[in-house]
């Protein structure tokens, strides 16, 4: 299992539906058959992510490499 901040750096992929094309980030195998894989370097732009969590009364932040925000505790 993976934490919080793990996942939303784990590299991804996209498809595109419809189609038999997907792209695919450096640290996925691409061992799917019957579709073109293109692979971009890691991290690329393929989507940014941020996460909030609450665990007992405590709120942590996470963003992603991927983008350029960060996560900022506010009173």
């Amino acid at each position: 299992s993976m934490g919080i901040q793990e996942a939303i750096e784990h590299p991804r992929f996209i498809w595109e539906v419809g189609t038999r094309k997907v792209v695919m980030e450096e640290g996925l195998e691409p061992s799917i058959k019957g579709f073109n894989v293109s692979i971009r370097k890691y991290p690329s732009r393929l989507g940014v992510a941020a996460a909030v969590e609450v665990k007992a009364g405590v709120r942590s932040g996470y963003c992603d490499i991927r983008g350029d925000g960060l996560p900022v505790g506010l009173p």
